[in-house]
């Protein structure tokens, strides 16, 4: 679900428990991601700042990684302070002038 999103040009930007619903379909595991809320696009024009579109993804594979590691493992205990470091970069990703005026 994640890969297809980034593929489709959006980035989530909220990952966490609570926006990841999981249910079986024809006997396969579906993941469906709720709340979009603090989602956006990612610019896919051939001239766009590979650097900040590279920071959105990884956002979002970061927090996914954590939120796999705390289902397999029972918890994650670097889970809360990742929340809090991704929520210091929100003003960067909703701000593309905040971004570009730092880099």
């Amino acid at each position: 679900t994640l890969s297809e999103f980034h593929d489709g040009g959006v980035f989530y930007n909220n990952l966490s428990f609570e926006n990841i619903v999981l249910n079986t379909v024809e006997g396969a595991d579906i993941a469906t991601f709720i709340d979009l809320s603090k989602s956006g696009f990612i610019d896919m024009r051939p001239n766009a700042d590979k650097e900040y579109t590279d920071m959105l993804r990884s956002t979002d594979l970061k927090m996914m990684g954590h939120v796999l590691r705390a289902i397999f493992h029972g918890e994650d205990p670097n889970f809360e302070q990742c929340q809090k470091e991704e929520s210091a970069h929100k003003n960067i990703v909703h701000d593309n002038d905040t971004w570009n005026s730092h880099h």
